[in-house]
């Protein structure tokens, strides 16, 4: 809605994310950390760290889609570039990755932050109530596929400090999370085609070429991170256990399959069918569950890693399925 709306519903989804969700992620962030430290024995502090890196990066979302509304897409790429050096800088400096991830997510919001203020929505609605905000910020299925995709891509953070030793988890989280952002740097380019299409309601042939250009480089940085096992280990300061590199190689095959699924997802949102991209969200977290709850069952590591590639890989089915059936039915017409 953020981008598909009038300047109302930018103003409306700005207040609701500073007053209701950043506060909202900073209580579980340090709800969960406690939580997590008395029940595995996970220290709190690199969980409430994540918990803030989170809001922060929640936050961050909105200044680059009013970026990416703009084409401002250099700024975006600055902010990326700045932010994820700096994180660098801090795991190389004394590398604790909590606090790197923590640097980045601040960073990167204050950068796009500066970049975007001279687009800032300022007016508020007449007569505007906090309902009436959630009403307008989040209609149909672009509520339902936000909070689908933030299960999806988060349960695994949640259990696997449940499932595995918590140094395994250590490591889990920090590969996952990097592949996470290696996905959301190309996912700002498609959201930046989503927002182009959403505007201009046309869909033309470069926004297409750029699609497929997103769609390859997935592929390459698939295989340039699993061909780089060895250099991102050092740099994680992971141990070289032949275990937790099958969970790199599989976190490196899920990225070209989460491209295809945004991609598919965000060509439906710029044409106002967020229904069906919340039916891809909804098979995507629900593929992502049934292999989490298989893992935490069995004790099987291997299901837990898993577990994304098949959350993304059943969401891509079902997408591609779907709109084959839908230019079936529609050429009927």
């Amino acid at each position: 809605m953020y981008v598909n709306g009038d300047r109302s519903v930018e103003a409306a989804v700005l207040r609701i994310r500073w007053r209701l969700i950043a506060p909202a992620l900073i209580v579980a962030g340090v709800a969960g950390g406690v939580l997590y430290a008395a029940l595995s024995g996970i220290a709190a502090l690199p969980v409430i760290l994540g918990g803030l890196t989170v809001a922060f990066n929640n936050l961050a979302e909105l200044e680059s889609a009013r970026l990416q509304k703009q084409l401002a897409t250099v700024s975006i790429a600055r902010a990326t570039l700045v932010s994820r050096s700096a994180g660098l800088f801090t795991i190389i400096v004394n590398g604790q990755f909590s606090w790197a991830m923590l640097v980045c997510g601040v960073l990167y919001f204050a950068a796009l932050a500066v970049s975007a203020r001279a687009t800032r929505t300022r007016s508020r609605t007449e007569g505007s109530t906090f309902r009436s905000d959630i009403r307008t910020a989040y209609q149909g299925g672009y509520m339902s596929t936000a909070i689908l995709d933030v299960i999806g891509a988060r349960s695994p953070f949640l259990v696997a400090p449940l499932a595995i030793s918590p140094v395994q988890a250590g490591a889990f989280s920090a590969l996952l999370s990097a592949q996470k952002s290696v996905v959301s740097v190309l996912t700002a380019t498609l959201y930046t085609v989503m927002a182009t299409r959403s505007t201009t309601r046309s869909n033309g042939t470069w926004t297409n070429s750029l699609e497929r250009l997103v769609a390859w480089c997935s592929l390459l940085l698939g295989l340039l991170g699993f061909l780089l096992t060895d250099e991102i280990f050092a740099v994680l300061n992971l141990p070289q256990d032949p275990e937790i590199r099958s969970w790199w190689a599989l976190f490196m095959a899920s990225v070209p399959v989460s491209i295809l699924v945004r991609l598919l997802q965000y060509r439906l949102m710029a044409t106002s069918r967020s229904s069906r991209a919340a039916y891809i969200a909804l098979v995507s977290a629900l593929g992502t569950a049934i292999f989490l709850g298989l893992s935490y069952l069995t004790g099987e590591t291997l299901l837990l890693a898993m577990s994304p590639l098949v959350g993304e890989l059943l969401a891509l089915s079902y997408g591609l399925t779907a709109s084959q059936l839908f230019r079936a039915q529609k050429s009927r017409l």
